[in-house]
């Protein structure tokens, strides 16, 4: 015989179990078609699907990276707020679904920050590697008299990439001679590499015809000398151009 202390405590107990039951009613099997608990939903963070591309830019000059989002993906479809950060010179700042850049004057060099991506409760980001690149300067040389039938000599070696890297014409990979006659000469390191002087930005051209492509005197035009051109690229594939004159 239970004593009525012992009933208490054993109908206490069932309540105490039946109420913390995750089922209703206190049932622990059975049909799954019931209320059972209800789940609590899972919000995954964004995804980088692709990276961002090292940019770029030239000094001074405003740039753009188009289309911020088709770098990411978020499996709620949540809408995704960005941020960009940690630039210092360079002004990187979102504009809708594009990043405005631009440096602050003068400026040149690389920073590396990143960009930001941002659902209710998580956030991925991914790095971007901005390049403020300062042109290189041509410089064609003085302009030249010159003899029909005799080479002419050119000299651009003056020209420079100030924040180019390796020899006596920094990150200059190009020297090209549009000479006004209807024929040109690009000069690179690959095609110097038989050269003795090796790649210098020096060269020489025969004329044939004694008049050029630019008249020295308008509107008259009694006069005619040749404008040759003169365009260096560096190893940003930025141009620059300068211009000379032959007269014979």
């Amino acid at each position: 015989m239970r004593s009525l202390k012992q009933s208490l405590i054993i109908g206490l107990s069932a309540l105490v179990l039946g109420l913390s039951s995750p089922y209703c009613g206190g049932s622990s099997g059975g049909d799954s078609g019931g209320s059972g608990g209800t789940p609590v939903p899972v919000n995954h963070a964004p995804v980088l699907v692709q990276n961002f591309d090292n940019i770029v830019t030239e000094k001074d000059v405003p740039n753009t990276i188009p289309n911020i989002s088709s770098h990411f993906y978020d499996e709620e479809g949540d809408n995704l707020t960005y941020n960009v950060k940690n630039f210092n010179n360079i002004n990187a700042v979102l504009n809708g679904n594009t990043i405005d850049i631009s440096s602050q004057l003068g400026y040149y060099g690389t920073e590396i920050g990143y960009v930001e991506a941002c659902d209710p409760s998580h956030c991925v980001s991914d790095s971007l590697e901005i390049k403020v690149n300062n042109p290189p300067i041509a410089d064609a040389g003085n302009d030249i008299s010159g003899n029909i039938g005799f080479s002419v000599y050119f000299d651009g070696s003056k020209s420079y990439d100030v924040d180019g890297m390796g020899g006596i014409l920094g990150g200059i990979l190009s020297c090209s001679w549009d000479w006004g006659d209807g024929t040109s000469y690009t000069e690179t390191p690959t095609s110097a590499i038989l050269d003795p002087d090796g790649f210098n930005c020096k060269t020489t051209h025969i004329y044939t015809n004694p008049i050029g492509n630019h008249c020295r005197n308008p509107p008259t035009c009694s006069l005619w000398d040749y404008e040759v051109i003169f365009t260096i690229e560096d190893n940003n594939n930025s141009t620059s151009i300068d211009k000379c004159y032959v007269d014979f």
